[in-house]
């Protein structure tokens, strides 16, 4: 690349480690891993604690695809404590929620609400509108069938709400996640949470919606 050719130390780790998001968006996970290992090292060599928060990061999220959770949990860990000396809430908030869907995915329930809820808390302090709505979806699956479904209502309509009012995208997440609270619930206790949300004509046409939603 042109900064490699001008020995361009601050930039160059910056574009391999795109090049490695790259990579892992398009599933060559190998690819991806040797590009971020390539930028950690000259993140190390200038260090560059941003360079590190994210590479950890994002190599956290590498490992997680790839069903690595205890070396995610690792990389997750090592991202947080440099977030938490660049004093980044944000930052660290993200690395809270891939923490909670780590613990979600091994039915420690009461763990992951407790990071999901720091995150998303953090997120929502931050007018971070994407992060809440996905925050709040995880936060609705997590309740599901068994837990607590009455609970799982709420955050999912919150997910729906923000998605729908700020055109996000993604709204089937929610819509799937209330059509299954609805079916542990039944119609009519569903019905009367939703109702307590928001406003009958609205409860109506979100009934007709998971109703679509089956066929």
């Amino acid at each position: 690349s042109i900064y490699e050719d001008l020995k361009d130390q601050g930039r160059l780790p910056i574009v391999i480690h795109n090049q490695a998001t790259l990579a892992q968006s398009k599933g060559e996970w190998d690819l991806a891993q040797a590009l971020y290992q390539e930028a950690m090292q000259i993140f190390t060599d200038v260090n560059d604690l941003a360079g590190f928060s994210t590479g950890y990061h994002n190599m956290g999220s590498l490992a997680h695809y790839e069903g690595d959770r205890e070396m995610a949990a690792n990389l997750y860990f090592e991202a947080d404590r440099y977030y938490e000396e660049l004093r980044d809430p944000i930052g660290r908030a993200g690395i809270a929620a891939n923490i909670g869907a780590l613990h979600a995915a091994k039915h420690d329930r009461a763990t992951a609400r407790e990071h999901f809820f720091r995150a998303w808390v953090t997120f929502a302090r931050a007018g971070d509108h994407l992060s809440c709505a996905a925050v709040a979806s995880s936060l609705g699956y997590l309740e599901g069938v068994k837990p607590n479904p009455a609970a799982g209502v709420m955050w999912s309509l919150f997910g729906l709400a923000v998605r729908s009012r700020h055109q996000l995208g993604e709204l089937a997440i929610d819509v799937r996640a209330l059509s299954q609270h609805r079916d542990a619930l039944g119609r009519e206790e569903f019905q009367s949470i939703v109702e307590r949300s928001v406003p009958e004509a609205d409860a109506e046409r979100l009934g007709s919606v998971l109703d679509a939603w089956r066929l």
